[in-house]
Protein backbone atom coordinates (compact mmCIF):
# COMPACT_ATOMS: atom_id res chain seq x y z
CA UNK A 1 0.00 0.00 0.00
CA UNK A 2 1.33 3.41 -0.95
CA UNK A 3 1.38 5.70 2.09
CA UNK A 4 1.92 8.94 0.25
CA UNK A 5 4.59 11.13 -1.22
CA UNK A 6 6.59 13.30 1.12
CA UNK A 7 8.73 16.32 0.40
CA UNK A 8 9.20 19.81 1.70
CA UNK A 9 10.80 23.00 0.52
CA UNK A 10 14.45 23.29 1.40
CA UNK A 11 15.29 26.46 3.31
CA UNK A 12 17.17 28.78 1.01
CA UNK A 13 20.11 30.91 2.06
CA UNK A 14 19.03 34.53 2.24
CA UNK A 15 21.97 36.93 2.54
CA UNK A 16 19.62 39.75 3.62
CA UNK A 17 18.29 38.01 6.75
CA UNK A 18 19.75 39.15 10.06
CA UNK A 19 21.85 36.34 11.53
CA UNK A 20 21.89 35.14 15.13
CA UNK A 21 25.18 35.48 16.96
CA UNK A 22 26.72 34.10 20.13
CA UNK A 23 29.90 34.78 22.07
CA UNK A 24 32.43 32.15 23.06
CA UNK A 25 35.47 33.20 25.08
CA UNK A 26 34.94 36.83 24.00
CA UNK A 27 34.79 35.89 20.29
CA UNK A 28 31.56 36.50 18.38
CA UNK A 29 30.21 33.84 16.03
CA UNK A 30 27.52 34.24 13.42
CA UNK A 31 25.02 31.45 12.80
CA UNK A 32 25.20 31.16 9.03
CA UNK A 33 23.33 27.96 8.21
CA UNK A 34 20.35 25.84 9.14
CA UNK A 35 20.45 22.64 11.17
CA UNK A 36 18.52 20.10 9.06
CA UNK A 37 15.33 18.86 10.76
CA UNK A 38 16.36 15.20 10.45
CA UNK A 39 19.55 16.07 12.32
CA UNK A 40 17.40 17.59 15.09
CA UNK A 41 15.53 14.28 15.28
CA UNK A 42 18.88 12.49 15.59
CA UNK A 43 19.97 14.85 18.38
CA UNK A 44 16.70 14.22 20.20
CA UNK A 45 17.19 10.47 19.89
CA UNK A 46 20.70 10.79 21.30
CA UNK A 47 19.47 12.86 24.26
CA UNK A 48 16.73 10.28 24.91
CA UNK A 49 19.29 7.49 24.97
CA UNK A 50 18.08 6.00 21.67
CA UNK A 51 21.44 6.62 19.96
CA UNK A 52 24.90 5.90 21.34
CA UNK A 53 27.30 8.51 22.68
CA UNK A 54 29.48 8.44 19.56
CA UNK A 55 26.40 8.90 17.34
CA UNK A 56 25.29 11.78 19.57
CA UNK A 57 28.73 13.39 19.35
CA UNK A 58 28.68 13.02 15.56
CA UNK A 59 25.21 14.61 15.45
CA UNK A 60 26.42 17.55 17.57
CA UNK A 61 29.46 17.95 15.28
CA UNK A 62 27.20 18.02 12.24
CA UNK A 63 24.77 20.45 13.91
CA UNK A 64 27.60 22.86 14.70
CA UNK A 65 29.04 22.47 11.20
CA UNK A 66 25.60 23.11 9.65
CA UNK A 67 24.91 26.15 11.82
CA UNK A 68 28.32 27.77 11.44
CA UNK A 69 28.95 27.14 7.73
CA UNK A 70 27.55 29.62 5.23
CA UNK A 71 25.86 27.36 2.66
CA UNK A 72 26.58 27.40 -1.05
CA UNK A 73 24.29 29.94 -2.68
CA UNK A 74 23.71 31.99 -5.77
CA UNK A 75 25.54 35.30 -5.80
CA UNK A 76 24.15 38.63 -7.05
CA UNK A 77 25.45 37.96 -10.57
CA UNK A 78 23.94 34.46 -10.69
CA UNK A 79 27.27 32.79 -10.01
CA UNK A 80 27.48 29.94 -7.49
CA UNK A 81 29.17 31.06 -4.29
CA UNK A 82 30.77 28.03 -2.60
CA UNK A 83 30.03 27.08 1.01
CA UNK A 84 32.16 28.97 3.54
CA UNK A 85 33.13 26.98 6.64
CA UNK A 86 35.30 29.75 8.14
CA UNK A 87 32.97 30.35 11.14
CA UNK A 88 33.05 26.63 12.00
CA UNK A 89 36.85 26.49 11.67
CA UNK A 90 37.20 29.55 13.94
CA UNK A 91 34.81 27.95 16.48
CA UNK A 92 36.63 24.60 16.35
CA UNK A 93 40.09 26.12 16.87
CA UNK A 94 38.90 28.25 19.79
CA UNK A 95 36.97 25.39 21.42
CA UNK A 96 40.05 23.15 21.24
CA UNK A 97 42.47 25.86 22.42
CA UNK A 98 40.26 26.80 25.39
CA UNK A 99 39.24 23.17 26.13
CA UNK A 100 35.50 23.84 25.86
CA UNK A 101 33.78 21.22 28.04
CA UNK A 102 31.11 18.73 26.94
CA UNK A 103 28.30 20.40 28.89
CA UNK A 104 28.96 23.77 27.23
CA UNK A 105 28.98 22.17 23.78
CA UNK A 106 25.67 20.42 24.53
CA UNK A 107 24.16 23.67 25.84
CA UNK A 108 25.29 25.53 22.73
CA UNK A 109 23.89 22.92 20.34
CA UNK A 110 20.50 22.90 22.10
CA UNK A 111 20.46 26.71 22.16
CA UNK A 112 21.07 26.73 18.39
CA UNK A 113 18.32 24.13 17.86
CA UNK A 114 15.94 26.05 20.15
CA UNK A 115 16.61 29.32 18.35
CA UNK A 116 15.96 27.69 14.99
CA UNK A 117 12.82 25.89 16.14
CA UNK A 118 11.55 29.05 17.83
CA UNK A 119 11.95 31.02 14.61
CA UNK A 120 10.12 28.39 12.60
CA UNK A 121 7.22 28.26 15.08
CA UNK A 122 6.74 32.02 15.63
CA UNK A 123 5.61 34.99 13.64
CA UNK A 124 8.52 37.37 13.09
CA UNK A 125 9.02 39.39 16.28
CA UNK A 126 8.86 43.16 16.32
CA UNK A 127 12.08 43.23 18.32
CA UNK A 128 14.81 40.59 18.67
CA UNK A 129 14.40 38.17 21.59
CA UNK A 130 16.87 38.12 24.46
CA UNK A 131 19.57 35.51 24.84
CA UNK A 132 18.58 31.93 25.54
CA UNK A 133 19.54 30.69 29.00
CA UNK A 134 22.38 28.18 29.12
CA UNK A 135 23.78 26.17 31.95
CA UNK A 136 27.42 26.49 32.92
CA UNK A 137 27.32 23.78 35.56
CA UNK A 138 29.95 21.12 35.07
CA UNK A 139 27.81 18.62 36.98
CA UNK A 140 24.91 18.59 34.50
CA UNK A 141 24.33 15.72 32.12
CA UNK A 142 22.63 15.48 28.75
CA UNK A 143 19.37 14.66 30.52
CA UNK A 144 19.75 17.83 32.61
CA UNK A 145 20.02 20.06 29.54
CA UNK A 146 17.50 22.88 29.90
CA UNK A 147 14.51 22.79 27.59
CA UNK A 148 14.70 25.28 24.79
CA UNK A 149 11.57 27.23 24.06
CA UNK A 150 9.41 25.37 21.59
CA UNK A 151 10.91 21.97 22.39
CA UNK A 152 8.93 19.29 24.18
CA UNK A 153 10.46 16.23 25.83
CA UNK A 154 9.80 12.85 24.25
CA UNK A 155 8.20 11.65 27.49
CA UNK A 156 5.77 14.62 27.58
CA UNK A 157 4.93 14.17 23.90
CA UNK A 158 4.16 10.45 24.41
CA UNK A 159 2.10 11.22 27.53
CA UNK A 160 0.08 13.76 25.54
CA UNK A 161 1.21 16.69 27.70
CA UNK A 162 2.11 18.87 24.75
Amino acid sequence: MKLGSFSAAVKEFDPDVERDTFDLFDEEFTVEGVIPPMLMVHLGAAMAGKAGQMEGNAAMWQALTSALTKPEHEGPDGETVPADPSQFRKFYKLAVAKKLDDDSIIDLVWTLVGAQVGKAAEQPPTSPPGPHPTSTSSSSSASDTPDSSGLVSVEDRIAGLS
